[in-house]
């Protein structure tokens, strides 16, 4: 039951971490999204010029990758609220999953037009769907994949 408390914690801060970015007006949420970028891209690549360009080229990119990031996040950690302790899971785990993210993205989406200079759109509630969708997916995968190597080690 602790664990089950603990899993149900983990998706409401990443719900609050999305509804917190998106509360951000949006000179704050353009100032937010570049530095956050600039600290991943220079993992990768170490000169800081090529790095603000990047950046500054690809900003629109960057944040549509980011709507999927957070989603993939919030799809992963759904579908691990029903599966976790589960000897066997289904699609519809991740049919459920993905149902409760669209919802939420559209929430989000509808909560920015409320926010100084923001705009709810579409397109990121299709983004963000197809990222909890592939979060629920890599889950249902290794969940699959792992089951099957304990059942072979158990079998031994």
């Amino acid at each position: 039951m602790k664990r089950k408390i603990f899993n149900i914690f983990l998706v409401l801060m990443s719900m609050l971490t999305i509804f917190l970015f998106s509360s951000e007006n949006a000179t704050s949420s353009t100032k937010t999204s570049k530095s956050v970028a600039k600290e991943v891209i220079s993992i990768v690549i170490k000169d800081e010029k090529k790095v603000d360009k990047i950046v500054d080229k690809d900003f629109v990119v960057i944040r549509k990758l980011a709507h999927l990031t957070e989603y993939f996040l919030l799809g992963f950690l759904l579908i691990n609220v029903w599966a976790d302790g589960k000897k066997d899971i289904t699609v519809k785990y991740i049919v459920v999953a993905v149902l409760i993210a669209c919802l939420y993205a559209g929430s989000d989406e509808y909560h920015q037009t409320m926010i100084a200079g923001r705009a709810g759109q579409i397109v990121d509630v299709g983004i963000d769907t197809f990222g909890a969708f592939l979060g629920s997916l890599v889950y249902y995968i290794l969940f699959k994949i792992f089951k099957k190597r304990n059942k072979s080690i158990n079998n031994t």
